[in-house]
C-alpha cells in the first residue's frame, strides 16, 4: 500500500533503541522536531509497535501550536487501502492555524481543547476524507470570529458576504461535530460573549467543500419578544456567503406573535421584496 496525505519534514534528533524481532518492531520513538503542513510540531515522543502490517502509536505526545497534545494511533496496511483510527487530545492550543487548514476563508481564532475520535481509509487526501467518520469536541475560549460582526446583524438585518473587516469576539465558544463519510454535523454550536449569544447548526461537506449552516444571534439578555437574527451560511471554501436566513425569519412572525414590532417590520418589508415561490421552493 502507498500512502500520500500531507507534505511532512522531520528532524530526527533521538531515536532511541528498537527491538525488532521477526516482522514485529518494538520500542519508544522520539523526534525533536517536525513540520506537518506549516505547522511546527516539537517534542513529540511516542511507543511504536509494528506486527506484521499493523502499525501503532501509543501514549503519544508534543507540544505545537502553544499547547499540548497527546493522542494514539492505529494504521491498518494489511489490505489494498489502508485504514486508520486515531484518538487525540489537545490543549491550550492556539486554533486558528488547524482551522486554515480546513478553509483558509473560515478564520477562528482563540486558545482552544480539542478531543477527537475518528476512523478513515484512503491512499489520497480526498479518498481519507470521503471515508472519514468522527466525533469531536471543541470548546475555544478569549477568541475572534473574523468574516462576521454579530452586532451589526442585531442592529441591521442586511445581506453581506464574509468579510475580512468584520468580527466577533468572544469569551467561550463550544461546539459538538459528528462527521459520517466527510460531512461534518452539528446541532449545539453556542458562541457567547457580554452582548450577544450565537447558536449555530448545520453542516460542512469536506468532499464537495460546501457550507450549509444556520446561524441565530440572540442579544445576552433575550426576551420571548424577540426571537433573534437568523443568518444562513453558505457556498464553497474559500468563498464563504453570510445572508439573512429569510425562512426562518418569516417563521419566527408566523410561530411567535410576540416577536418585537420592529423586527416584525422589517420582516414585512424583506417579505415585499421576496419571490415566495422560489422561498418556498414552489
Amino acid at each position: 500500500s502507498t500512502l500520500q496525505l500531507a507534505k511532512l519534514t522531520a528532524k530526527l534528533t533521538i531515536l532511541l533503541p528498537i527491538h525488532q524481532q521477526s516482522f514485529a518492531l518494538s520500542g519508544p520513538l522520539a523526534i525533536e522536531s517536525l513540520n506537518l503542513q506549516g505547522i511546527a510540531i516539537n517534542h513529540f515522543s511516542t511507543l511504536l509497535d509494528m506486527k506484521g502490517p499493523v502499525l501503532s502509536f501509543q501514549q503519544s505526545q508534543a507540544d505545537l501550536l502553544g499547547g499540548h497534545y497527546q493522542g494514539s494511533s492505529q494504521m491498518d496496511f494489511s489490505a489494498t487501502i489502508p485504514a486508520f483510527s486515531v484518538k487525540q487530545y489537545f490543549t491550550a492550543i492556539q486554533i486558528q492555524p488547524l482551522i486554515h487548514l480546513l478553509d483558509p476563508a473560515l478564520n477562528i481564532a482563540g486558545t482552544a481543547t480539542i478531543e477527537a475520535n475518528f476512523t478513515s481509509s484512503g491512499t489520497d487526501l480526498t479518498a481519507f476524507k470521503k471515508n472519514l467518520d468522527a466525533d469531536v469536541k471543541v470548546f475555544v475560549k478569549d477568541g475572534v470570529l473574523y468574516g462576521l460582526d454579530a452586532g451589526h446583524w442585531l442592529n441591521n438585518a442586511m445581506v453581506q458576504n464574509a468579510s475580512a473587516l468584520a468580527s466577533t469576539p468572544f469569551g467561550d465558544l463550544s461546539v459538538t461535530l459528528t462527521i459520517q463519510n466527510g460531512v461534518v454535523s452539528n446541532q449545539d454550536l453556542l458562541l457567547k460573549n457580554p452582548q450577544l449569544r450565537i447558536h449555530g447548526h448545520g453542516t460542512v461537506d469536506l468532499v464537495r467543500q460546501h457550507y450549509d449552516y444556520h446561524l441565530l444571534i440572540q442579544p445576552a439578555r433575550t426576551t420571548k419578544r424577540f426571537g433573534g437574527i437568523p443568518l444562513w451560511v453558505t457556498g464553497n471554501f474559500g468563498k464563504p456567503i453570510i445572508q439573512l436566513d429569510t425562512q426562518a425569519l418569516v417563521q419566527q412572525v408566523i410561530t411567535k406573535p410576540e416577536v418585537h414590532k420592529d423586527l416584525r417590520q422589517r420582516v414585512e418589508h424583506l417579505v415585499h421584496k421576496l419571490d415566495l415561490n422560489k422561498l418556498f421552493g414552489n
